[in-house]
């Protein structure tokens, strides 16, 4: 009897590791040909924010490889050579998991684009393991591809950005609510306090986790979990960790609000958020979810542990409606990337019970139907999706560091070329002898958003200025139907007439563009303390000469 145990025990562990690695291989399989379409891999960095993503990492990771002295001093030292670094206006939990890769392997896009791959893969077998909780395993592994290949996880994978990291903190924070609210224990409240918290300081949308705990209270009537003295605890810990953080930018981070809030806000961004939603996962796919959110409370009494647990993805759901929907930064698809485990999971459940319902012959052509319509929208857009640009600001990159000596080049074209020029430099010199000034800080005024832009200066003050900087190079980058800007389009008119010479052309690949690359006749040493007056950096910081 003991020998066929074991030996069911051994089977049982063997499908579990078949299931897990046919998840993980599926997430890869669309991950690559994801890869594969968008070029991603080779073309780099093009986003306006996921170059500041990378130095922010950067940072941290430069730091934690020479440690001692002052952290801000050390940041701002660091600001002086690659000005996009922004920490303060995103919160540092993921750089510091990424700037420790750094500091162990040293900064470079493929690294980072390994991290941002592994924390996409998780996020799916998170999503297959909750669906196989609920519905049969065959199903929950359809759950893995369909979130992988949902496009805002498409384009999570081809850019640096933050959404998915908070996607993937708030699913295993909402497992260890879940946890707490059937048990009361110490432990699994704390571990959604610690992953709340790291959610938060990834990124401020994080804050929805706040919402998901009266939410799941009021689905499963656990209302005394929630005012039980060791909660109240708990939530008073995790503001005691994050809220010094928020304290002290709430000015830096409320730049980025592009909207008042108000009841109109709400209104359009909730639509416009429903819609995201429904575009990702078809909207055949959005009532499936609510669907299987239905027949999940219909039947709440007849097993509710499993309603539990199904309640807590139902209010990590609507915690990311109502939270994106409030709270007026923006209104764009990526920030409903927490919503997105929650509603492949209560798709599945929808789609798996309407099968049950039909007679044994349809039910499964229909479930493989359904699911087909679910990942509709992925597979066009993995179909559809054109070439991520490449600059060729890499190539550029190779001739500015490492350097002999301290030079200053400046850079003029779009925030994502301006990014991505400060990176590839940022990635290549370990000795700090670069130093690079975007023109939208040197030509223009206006806040980080870009508002208020105004030109500060005249054409015969450009080459004054670049004059007295020590400028040595320069490079623009122009893309095809994009329009340059005011600033853009004077320091055209000043270099036609200026000493700088034109020493390479550089076709843009994947789209139609050009970057090209001036440089003077004669090396020159910069005005670092003017450089450090421009960028709002004193000279003192400069640490690392």
């Amino acid at each position: 009897m003991m020998e066929t145990d074991n030996r069911a025990s051994v089977s049982t562990q063997g499908r579990a590791l078949l299931f897990w690695a046919a998840a993980a291989a599926m997430v890869l399989a669309i991950a690559l040909a994801g890869y594969a379409r968008s070029d991603a891999w080779a073309a780099g960095f093009s986003g306006a924010d996921e170059s500041a993503h990378f130095l922010n990492a950067l940072a941290v990771g430069d730091y934690l490889a020479h440690p001692g002295g002052n952290p801000i001093a050390h940041a701002r030292a660091l600001y002086l050579h690659y000005p996009k670094i922004s920490i303060g206006h995103w919160p540092p939990f993921f750089y510091a998991v990424e700037g420790s890769a750094f500091a162990l392997a040293g900064p470079s896009w493929p690294l980072a684009m390994a991290i941002n791959l592994l924390v996409s893969t998780v996020a799916a077998l998170l999503a297959a393991g909750a669906a196989a909780r609920l519905a049969p395993r065959p199903l929950a592994l359809a759950g893995a591809g369909l979130l992988a290949l949902t496009p805002i996880w498409l384009e999570s994978l081809a850019f640096l950005m933050l959404d998915e990291a908070v996607a993937l903190l708030a699913a295993l924070a909402a497992l260890a609510w879940h946890r707490y609210a059937a048990t009361g224990g110490w432990r699994p409240l704390l571990l959604f306090a610690a992953l709340a918290a790291a959610t938060i300081l990834t990124k401020g949308n994080g804050w929805l986790l706040g919402l998901v705990p009266p939410i799941h209270a009021a689905l499963t009537g656990q209302g005394r979990r929630l005012i039980a003295p060791r909660a109240i605890a708990a939530a008073s810990l995790l503001l005691a960790v994050v809220g010094p953080w928020y304290w002290l930018t709430a000015g830096i981070a409320s730049d980025g609000f592009n909207y008042r809030p108000g009841a109109a806000y709400a209104a359009r961004s909730l639509a416009a958020n429903i819609g995201y939603l429904a575009a990702n996962l078809s909207p055949p796919g959005l009532l499936l979810a609510i669907a299987g959110a239905i027949f999940e409370h219909r039947a709440r009494r007849i097993d509710p542990p499993r309603w539990r647990f199904v309640a807590v993805w139902i209010a990590l759901l609507l915690a990311t409606l109502i939270f994106q929907s409030i709270v007026p930064t923006d209104i764009t698809d990526r920030y409903m990337a927490p919503a997105l485990v929650p509603l492949v999971v209560l798709a599945l459940i929808g789609a798996w019970r309407i099968a049950a319902m039909l007679p044994t012959r349809w039910s499964g052509p229909a479930l493989a139907a359904m699911l087909l319509v679910c990942a509709l929208p992925g597979l066009i857009h993995l179909a559809t999706r054109p070439a991520k640009i490449d600059f060729r600001l890499a190539a550029v990159a190779g001739g500015i560091a490492p350097a002999a000596r301290p030079t200053l080049w400046l850079i003029d074209g779009s925030s994502g070329a301006e990014g991505a020029l400060i990176a590839e430099v940022a990635m290549r010199d370990p000795a700090r002898s670069a130093y690079i000034l975007r023109s939208s800080k040197l030509l223009t005024e206006s806040d980080f958003m870009g508002r208020s832009y105004r030109l500060n200066g005249d054409d015969r003050a450009v080459l004054d200025k670049l004059d007295r900087l020590g400028v040595a190079g320069i490079v623009t980058v122009r893309q095809q139907g994009v329009d340059p800007l005011p600033h853009s389009v004077q320091l055209a008119r000043a270099l036609a007439g200026s000493q700088y010479a034109v020493t390479a052309r550089l076709p843009h690949r994947n789209r139609p563009g050009i970057t090209t690359v001036y440089r003077r006749p004669a090396p020159v040493a910069p005005d670092l303390a003017l450089l450090g007056e421009i960028s709002g950096v004193p000279r003192k910081a400069a640490i690392f000469r």
